[in-house]
Parts: C-alpha cells; structure tokens; sequence
C-alpha cells in the first residue's frame, strides 16, 4: 500500500516544525510506503526553511502554491500525490507515533469504504484561559474537534465536515467520485499524543 500524507501550511512555521517532529516518530507498517507532501500556501515566515531543515528526514516532498486559498494549496497537494491512500492533517496538529498505521489497518480492514476519519482532539501550545477549558465540549466547531467514539462505524458525509485535521480518502474515490459515491465514512479510532 502506498499512503499520501499531506499537509496545506500558511504562516505556522513553528507550529509546522512541531508536527513534523511527530512525522519522525511514526511506526510505518511492514508492506507500507509513504510519502508527506507538504504545500507551502505563499508563506512569509520561515515556513521554508522548516521544510529544508526536515529534508532527509522524513520522504517530504515540497511544492509551492503561490495563490492564496487552502482549497488551492489541497489542489495542488492531490496532484501530486502518488498514494492510494491520501491522509490530510493539518501544520498544527500532533499525531500519535501509531497515526499511519492506524489508517492503513483501517484501509485493509475496510476495503469497501473510501473515506476514513479519527477523532481531532484539543492541543493547545499554552495553557488555554479557563472559560475555554472549562467549556471545550461546546467549542468542538471553533477547535474541530470530532469524536465519535472508540470503535468502528459508518458515518455520514456531514459528519467529517471540516475535519481535514484527521481526514483520509482512497485515491480512486476522488478520481472518480460524485455526490451519490460519498455516502458512508468509517471512523478509526487514534487518539492524540
């Protein structure tokens, strides 16, 4: 199996740095390649020399898209992408060393399905004030935060809405989708760490 990692970045570049140092704990399944592209959205922060820095590192490929618009960025991304898994993060996330894996054990499991989403739960860099923390469970659109429980399920197109911070699709999915092929989405359960 061949597994697309892909994450659209604009003007995060320590944020970046922190999730691509997850990238470099991942446990890569036996019979699995792998790539992450990463399209830098016109940054003018140290965005690129981030993604150098982590050349040789990780199987990285770069690209550039000059024109604003992750919708562009994501285009461009696709593109590119040589995997018959595409797995979308976000420059702000943290992924747990078990994060591919997890969806390649679900791509098997599932051979049927097309879409696979997990749950996206709150990170934040410093101590967030305590009306927020006290009040997370009622933030989950502002924060895109999804769960929908510890085991295996079919669910509707509207329930991964936004949820490119823990989103997968098959390639031949998007080849070649319309509205009547996206009906289901099977969760995989990999929580953040």
């Amino acid at each position: 199996m061949r597994i697309s990692a892909i994450i659209c970045t604009w003007n995060r570049a320590s944020l970046l740095a922190e999730t691509l140092a997850c990238f470099e704990r991942l446990e890569i399944p036996p019979a699995v390649e792998w790539e992450l592209i990463v399209v830098d959205n016109n940054s003018t922060d140290e965005t690129a020399s981030i993604l150098k820095g982590f050349e040789g590192r990780l199987p990285l490929r770069r690209a550039f898209e000059p024109l604003a618009g992750k919708s562009r960025a994501a285009n461009l991304a696709v593109r590119l992408a040589s995997g018959d898994l595409l797995i979308w993060t976000d420059d702000d996330v943290r992924i747990s060393p078990g994060w591919l894996s997890s969806y390649a054990g679900a791509a098997r499991a599932h051979a049927d399905a097309s879409w696979f989403g997990g749950p996206v739960e709150a990170w934040f860099a410093v101590e967030p004030p305590r009306w927020i923390a006290k009040n997370i469970g009622s933030l989950t659109e502002p924060y895109a935060l999804i769960d929908h429980g510890p085991t295996d399920k079919s669910l509707s197109e509207e329930a991964v809405v936004g949820a490119f911070a823990r989103l997968a699709v098959d390639r031949l999915e998007l080849d070649c989708a319309d509205e009547a092929d996206v009906a289901h989405v099977d969760h995989v359960r990999q929580p953040c760490k």
